[in-house]
C-alpha cells in the first residue's frame, strides 16, 4: 500500500494528505485496501489519475472502479441473451415482442449502457 500512497502522493503533489500531522490517512489505507489485489488497486489508481485532474485519491477510488468490470461483464451476458432471443425469433416464426426494434435502436443510439 505504501507505493499506491506514494505514486497517489507524486500525481497529486498539492493534494496529497500531510501524514506527519494526520497519520492516520495511511492507516485507513492499508486497512480499505488490504484485501484488493495490488495489481488490481494499481489499475484503479491509474484510471483515477487519468481521469481526476485536481482530487487526491480515497481508498473508495481503487476499490470502486471494478464495478467498471463487473458492469461490462453484465453487458456481456445481455447481449448474449438477446442474441439468443434474436435467434430463436428467427427459428420460429413468431415476431420479437412489440417494442423490441425500438428498444434496440434506443440503446445502440445511447451507447448500449441502457441508461
Amino acid at each position: 500500500m505504501g507505493l499506491l500512497f506514494a505514486k497517489a502522493a507524486n500525481a497529486y503533489p498539492n493534494r496529497a494528505p500531510d501524514l506527519k500531522q494526520d497519520p492516520g490517512v495511511f492507516e485507513v489505507w492499508v486497512e480499505r485496501l488490504a484485501p484488493i489485489d495490488a495489481g488490481r488497486a494499481l489499475r484503479n489508481l491509474n484510471i483515477h489519475i487519468d481521469n481526476e485532474r485536481f482530487r487526491f485519491p480515497v481508498p473508495a477510488d481503487l476499490i470502486r472502479n471494478d464495478l467498471q468490470s463487473t458492469n461490462e461483464r453484465y453487458l456481456q451476458l445481455e447481449a448474449a441473451h438477446q442474441f439468443a432471443l434474436r435467434d430463436e425469433w428467427l427459428r420460429s416464426t413468431k415476431e420479437p415482442p412489440e417494442g423490441y426494434w425500438q428498444d434496440i435502436m434506443r440503446l445502440i443510439a445511447k451507447g448500449g449502457d441502457g441508461a
